[in-house]
């Protein structure tokens, strides 16, 4: 957490100079082979804005006060009369960072609970007393997979609102592992399968990855997989 904030404090920074060429050149292109400045140091000041202003997107930061990072880029670079030391700087940055999160895992949390309470009432959705939900798409019927089984498996991962975070349909690879390994919702739901079945599995987030999240997952975030069982290789 400490490295990431100290990249975004810089990127504040640095975030400044496209403030500084656009607001005061006020120059604008359709594509590159139109843009016209200066000098080479124009250029490039621009090509910096547009790829910290993509970082920011990612990380949802996109209603930032424009006028006060430029303000805070003078007064350090130009005038050093910032009222924010760096580490001060730093210190802020990290506990807006600590909140913004919170804040929205706590949103996520409950547009979790929303979801599953409504989605629980459609017909062939049935609930395990684990709190998952599952629909058959399939019903295989080879044996069932133990906790200490490795199997092969495709699967299709997406959020609640569609947004696709992993799949091995997609890369066109079955994924083998053993099933103690993965996420417990994983572990539970895939015991429920027959070898040759395809389910979809609705993981509540304490059984997917909690309120810290993983790689294009967001904290507290309710998991959907459709999932086929290809084969249980320690059978």
């Amino acid at each position: 957490m400490m490295k990431r904030n100290r990249i975004i404090a810089a990127t504040l920074v640095l975030a400044s100079i496209t403030v500084l060429s656009c607001a005061e050149k006020g120059k604008k292109a359709t594509n590159a082979s139109e843009v016209v400045y200066e000098n080479k140091l124009d250029t490039i000041s621009y090509a910096i804005g547009v790829n910290i202003a993509s970082d920011f997107k990612k990380s949802d930061l996109t209603d930032l006060n424009l006028d006060a990072m430029k303000e805070g880029f003078a007064d350090v670079l130009q005038e050093d009369t910032s009222w924010l030391s760096n580490e001060e700087a730093v210190k802020m940055i990290q506990t807006f960072m600590q909140e913004k999160q919170m804040a929205a895992a706590e949103k996520e949390k409950q547009e979790g609970v929303d979801f599953l309470e409504e989605n629980k009432k459609k017909e062939g959705v049935k609930v395990l007393p684990s709190g998952i939900q599952y629909e058959v798409i399939t019903e295989g019927s080879g044996v069932k997979p133990e906790a200490t089984d490795t199997v092969q498996v495709h699967y299709h991962g997406t959020l609640i609102d569609g947004t696709v975070f992993d799949s091995s349909v997609r890369r066109g690879m079955p994924a083998t592992f053993p099933l103690n390994q993965v996420i417990q919702g994983w572990q539970i739901g895939l015991q429920e399968m027959s070898e040759g079945s395809k389910y979809k599995l609705y993981i509540p987030s304490d059984l997917g990855y909690g309120p810290r999240g993983n790689r294009g997952i967001p904290g507290n975030a309710v998991l959907i997989f459709e999932v086929e069982l290809l084969d249980v290789l320690s059978k």
